[in-house]
């Protein structure tokens, strides 16, 4: 069981946004039953010609097309996920008035996105990669939001880009409190001066009653204001940081000047 609202963060995530299919690989429609990786999602609630059956193993081996590898850490545990009886894919698109490469080294530069989005909208932002490769970063609101978050791969090119995510975090929301894991798929999509986004999320849990609150209209609608909400203070901080000659405490000496050479 995940909740995917702390992906959005990093995104800051997350934003984490994604691809309609991030993830591109080959058909294995026709070898679906035969193949030993698949055969382990049989179960009670998908049997071969169910639709989870066929998506947990197209999802399993698009994975390892993007370079996952099921004997990794990360791995074994996107595998355990995935044989979990329940799963929900959460779709968020549209588009946000900044052009995709502004965007997309805001999200590239996650520490000092998150450190300019505190000092115009006095939020709490938290984020910093684990690692000196940057393959992984830790975020986190410092209210009710945190999580790891692994980047299993992610291509860059002039009119797309795309990124594969996982991660594992805890949440509250409203009443409740998520403890999970799951996978997030982002493209950003060039459209004129502004980016479109397409996130997929996907959600496994073994507990019927949190699927169907999954798949309900008000977890989506919460998800996607949240989701709104954090893309709208990172559009509203970097504009303020265009119209102003302001300082702000950044890791980084030149995070701003690089980040308006995107604008041109």
């Amino acid at each position: 069981m995940s909740f995917p609202n702390r992906l959005i963060l990093n995104t800051i995530a997350a934003f984490l946004i994604v691809s309609g299919s991030l993830i591109n690989a080959g058909d294995t429609s026709t070898s679906v039953t035969s193949d030993g990786v698949c055969a382990e999602f049989l179960s009670p609630t998908h049997d071969e010609s169910s639709d989870g059956f066929k998506y947990r193993c197209e999802l399993i081996h698009q994975l390892e097309a993007r370079g996952l590898s099921l004997s990794s850490p990360i791995g074994g545990q996107i595998h355990s996920e995935l044989l979990r009886p329940f799963e929900t894919v959460l779709r968020l698109q549209g588009e946000t008035p900044l052009p995709k490469p502004a965007l997309q080294y805001l999200f590239e530069e996650f520490p000092d996105t998150a450190q300019l989005v505190n000092f115009y909208k006095k939020t709490n932002y938290h984020v910093v990669y684990t690692n000196p490769q940057r393959s992984q970063f830790f975020a986190t609101n410092n209210r009710n939001m945190r999580a790891m978050v692994d980047i299993i791969d992610k291509r860059e090119t002039i009119p797309a880009s795309s990124y594969l995510l996982f991660e594992d975090g805890n949440a509250k929301l409203l009443f409740w409190r998520f403890d999970g894991k799951s996978i997030i798929e982002i493209n950003l999509y060039e459209f004129g001066e502004d980016t479109q986004y397409d996130i997929k999320i996907h959600v496994f849990t073994s507990s019927r009653a949190f699927h169907f609150f999954f798949k309900s209209a008000l977890f989506k609608y919460l998800i996607k204001s949240m989701f709104n909400r954090i893309l709208g203070d990172m559009v509203d901080a970097t504009k303020q940081l265009i119209d102003s000659n302001d300082d702000f405490p950044t890791n980084n000496p030149n995070f701003v000047e690089d980040l308006l050479d995107r604008f041109k």
